[in-house]
This record gives C-alpha cells, sequence and structure tokens, in this order.
C-alpha cells in the first residue's frame, strides 16, 4: 500500500453516539473486531493514533502489545501512510518511535518478538542467550516535517473533569518522542507485561 486514500483514514468523532467513526464505512474504528489474519501494520498504525488522540490509555497498551505479537511485523517495515493532514502525519510518524522504545525494553530483558505469552524460566534462559533483534523506525519518519506550530493533544485531568492540555514541553510527562515533531501530549502507556 503506497498511499493512503482520505476517505478509508478520515474519522469523524460523532458527538451523537460519543465514537470516532470510520467515513470509508460507517463503523466504529476503534472496533475490537479486528481480524489478525487480514490486520496490517498500517492499519494497528492507524488504530493507535486514534487512541492516543482519544487518550485511551489500555487501549493504546493493547494494540501495542497486538503489534508485538505479530512477530513478522518488523516496525521498520511499516508503510509511509503518505497521510494527506499535516497533522495527522506527524503524529503517525511519532507512534513507531514508541513502539522502538516498548519493544527493545523487552528486547533488552531477553524476549524475541516470536515469545509466546507463556513461558518457562528455561526457555528465557536460552533466549536471553541467543543475540538480540532489535526494532528500529522505518526511514519515511524521518523526511516527515516538523509541524510549524505546536500541536497540543488534551488528556483527560480527572480532578477538573476536562481534557486538558500539558503546560508545555519542559514537564516531566511530556513525550519526547512526540515533541521531535513539535506535538505536546502527555507520554502515552506503551509498556506492557
Amino acid at each position: 500500500m503506497d498511499h493512503v486514500d482520505e476517505e478509508t483514514v478520515a474519522f469523524a468523532y460523532d458527538s451523537t453516539n460519543r465514537k470516532w467513526v470510520n467515513n470509508f464505512n460507517n463503523t466504529a474504528s476503534t472496533s475490537s473486531s479486528v481480524d489478525p489474519e487480514t490486520d496490517t501494520p498500517l492499519a494497528a498504525l492507524y488504530r493507535i493514533y486514534e487512541h492516543i488522540v482519544l487518550d485511551q490509555h489500555i487501549e493504546i497498551r493493547n494494540e501495542i502489545e497486538t503489534f508485538w505479537y505479530h512477530a513478522t511485523w518488523a516496525v521498520c517495515d511499516i508503510p509511509d501512510p503518505k497521510d494527506p493532514d499535516p497533522e495527522r502525519y506527524a503524529c503517525l510518524a511519532c507512534i513507531p518511535a514508541l513502539l522502538c522504545l516498548a519493544f527493545n525494553k523487552r528486547i533488552g530483558l531477553g524476549l524475541p518478538r516470536n515469545a509466546p505469552p507463556i513461558f518457562t524460566r528455561d526457555m528465557l534462559n536460552e533466549w536471553r542467550a541467543q543475540e538480540r533483534q532489535y526494532e528500529e523506525q522505518p526511514s519515511w519518519v524521518q523526511a516527515v516535517p516538523r509541524l510549524p506550530e505546536v500541536l497540543a493533544i488534551p488528556h483527560w485531568d480527572n480532578g477538573k473533569r476536562d481534557f486538558v492540555p500539558l503546560g508545555g514541553f519542559e514537564q516531566t510527562n511530556a513525550s519526547p518522542e512526540f515533541a521531535r515533531k513539535n506535538i505536546l501530549i502527555w507520554q502515552p502507556h506503551i509498556h506492557f507485561a
């Protein structure tokens, strides 16, 4: 897939039903009924993007974990979405860095991408003796332009009972991966057990 058609990736917020709707087929785009046999890394990238924009911590983590268990999906092989929206494209370009951060932490502990969810100590010791295959970002990420103005993606503040942006990039909970593209966002929850 060299280019993603605007209609197939344009999502609109349906305020009546309080959900994001995929304009292509008018169904909820964050549906959990993804067929693992037909799923693709690019589709997963867009789902992670949606969950990030909606500040859905559990769904972000679950999508990242699902991506991990697709051992044949190397992060560096995620195709360039060539998204026509500059802000969405910049956000999409930040996600591979999050995947690398999450995956390389696990790989550093000795877990290969093809490790089953349940394993023995002997299996872990065997994996730890093998050369580690760390993930890298796709080359297209570097070519995506940094946004000219700060894009602040709000997070839910339970005390204020509202979505609020961070005060600035200097805050310790601001994501350095997103800051590279001039996007101010709370660091998403990316690690899983």
